[in-house]
């Protein structure tokens, strides 16, 4: 039997995760100032997820403390995409200092963060039918997926879809 949860307490995680997000990657952004390009990147997302922690807690008006609606399949899907490593591993992560030499493994970590993300939020953007602010949300957190894949693949920022990959 797993754990029941609501639409609320989902919204809910998506407000906390937001903020620690936003947070890290300012931290980040300040830790790797001397990688102009991967500060860039990081100052971005973090202003990115500041803009989501304000439509997550606009959105967290909208649900209530009941969700009747929501079953067993639902909510068995909601639980297994917050599931993640990532995730558990998110929190009070500010004792970092960067190293040029870690910048690939600190990319693969960004990149596992936005993907488990992109996968909580299309999951309940899904079971809250398609909300208009999960898609906005949605549609962002794709665009985040894609700069930091690029980065990891060439090892430079996204500038359009329009580059030359190798």
């Amino acid at each position: 039997m797993s754990k029941q949860i609501t639409l609320k307490s989902c919204v809910e995680f998506a407000v906390a995760t937001e903020s620690e997000l936003g947070e890290y990657y300012d931290y980040l952004a300040r830790q790797c100032s001397e990688d102009r390009e991967l500060a860039d990147l990081f100052r971005t997302l973090a202003k990115d997820e500041e803009v989501h922690e304000k439509q997550f807690k606009k959105l967290l008006e909208k649900v209530s403390d009941k969700d009747e609606g929501l079953s067993t399949e639902e909510n068995d899907f909601l639980l297994a995409m917050s599931m993640s490593k990532t995730f558990s591993e998110l929190y009070g992560r500010k004792e970092f200092v960067y190293e040029r030499d870690q910048r690939e493994k600190l990319l693969f970590e960004l990149f596992e963060f936005e993907k488990a993300t992109l996968g909580f939020y299309t999951a309940l953007k899904e079971i809250m039918n398609d909300d208009d602010i999960l898609r906005q949300i949605v549609d962002i957190e794709k665009r985040h997926v894609v700069a930091v894949m690029k980065m990891v693949v060439t090892g430079t920022k996204f500038t359009s879809l329009g580059d030359n990959w190798p």
